[in-house]
Formats: C-alpha cells, sequence, structure tokens
C-alpha cells in the first residue's frame, strides 16, 4: 500500500483508507449473514429423486441439468423442489401465471429456466414434478378429479 499511497496526493489519501475500511467491514458483516453458507440441499426436506420418477429420460436430463441447479438448494432463494408448502405458494398464483412467469423469469430466475429448447407442456410438467404433484403421467389435481391416466 506503501507505493500506491506515494502517488495519491495526500487529500485522497484518507478517502482510500476510509473506502478500503468499508469494504473489508462489509464484506464481514455480508459473511456473517448466514452460519450455512454452502450450496447444501435443504435437509429438511426429502430431495426428490429425479431417477425413481416417472419422468420421461429428456425430462429427467433437462431437470438435472437446468432446474434442479436452483431448486434444490435452500441458498438461492429459488422454491426447493418437494417442498410443497413453498410450492403451494408458487402454485396459489394459478399454472397460467406461473407458466408465464417460467417463460419470460421471475426474480433472479432466468427466461425459460435456463431450458431454452422446453416446450411449455414440459415446463409444466417439470413445475409439477418439483411441487411434487406429479405421479407418473397424471399430476394429483387430475388424480383428484378421478380422470384415468
Amino acid at each position: 500500500m506503501t507505493q500506491i499511497s506515494s502517488f495519491l496526493k495526500p487529500a485522497f489519501k484518507p478517502f482510500l483508507y476510509r473506502q478500503v475500511s468499508i469494504c473489508i467491514v462489509s464484506a464481514l458483516l455480508i459473511s456473517g449473514c448466514s452460519s450455512d453458507t454452502s450450496d447444501k440441499p435443504l435437509s429438511k426436506i426429502k430431495p426428490l429423486s429425479v431417477a425413481d420418477s416417472q419422468l420421461p429420460t429428456e425430462l429427467k436430463t433437462i431437470y438435472t441439468q437446468t432446474c434442479a441447479i436452483c431448486h434444490t438448494k435452500d441458498t438461492t432463494g429459488a422454491p426447493v423442489a418437494g417442498d410443497t408448502q413453498q410450492w403451494n405458494k408458487v402454485l396459489s398464483k394459478g399454472m397460467e401465471q406461473v407458466l408465464e412467469n417460467v417463460i419470460n423469469g421471475y426474480g433472479g430466475m432466468p427466461p425459460g429456466g435456463q431450458c431454452f429448447e422446453c416446450s411449455p407442456e414440459q415446463l409444466i410438467e417439470l413445475t409439477n414434478f418439483m411441487a411434487n404433484r406429479h405421479i407418473g403421467a397424471q399430476s394429483l389435481e387430475a388424480q383428484s378429479l378421478g380422470a384415468q391416466p
């Protein structure tokens, strides 16, 4: 710092030291906001097993490569796959609104969830899977209405 400060005007030195001090204190405060800064899966929610699901192979791959990146970690702010309480809140807006949010992006979620090849039907099926509303090829809504797969 001695070499850098020798080039600075004397009036600028206190400003520089204050800014550096603010940055250091801010970094320490931010790092202390959470006792767990890792991207571990949420321990209180049983993770959904995409391998054991009846999702088509293509959707399993899409889920693993796109959705799971954010929807399996509680530190991302995204609703965690399998957490029905979080997903019920999301789905209370109606599937049409949820689909619009998925397609256009919402909050920190990029448009399409980075799945640019997904059809709206695939996005709905992936959403139902993450909301734990997917039973084979039939959603819980259809099952509760007595529909046959």
